[in-house]
């Protein structure tokens, strides 16, 4: 690994160069990743798992909840969740306004 400080262009800060620990030029990893393909439900199941462990999850919506609501998306006929949408949703911070109506509607729905 090697760094350069004052050799570096201006404004483009610290350039790192990882090789493997024999000096060799470690292998470029590619995947051919298709955002507008149907999510899986591992990928359910770790969105629900993301959403419930943030602090600002509400206390009246729980793990169940959240896998329940994202695994009706996925079933979706006519607009299913998909790779894309998983990953925009695991780069959040909070549950979407949105869902978190739906998913309290629903609540509501299934006690009265």
């Amino acid at each position: 690994m090697s760094k350069c400080f004052n050799e570096c262009p201006k404004g483009q800060g610290v350039v790192i160069k990882t090789t493997a620990k024999n000096g060799a030029k470690a292998p470029q990893k590619t995947s051919k990743f298709n955002l507008e393909a149907r999510a899986s439900y591992p990928q359910v199941m770790k969105i629900a798992m993301h959403f419930s462990k943030l602090t600002k999850c509400p206390k009246d919506i729980k793990f169940g909840t959240l896998r329940g609501h994202f695994l009706a998306k996925l079933n979706d006929e006519k607009k299913p969740l998909t790779n894309g949408q998983v990953s925009k949703l695991l780069t959040l911070k909070a549950i979407p306004a949105s869902d978190l109506k739906s998913m309290r509607a629903y609540k509501d729905f299934q006690s009265s």
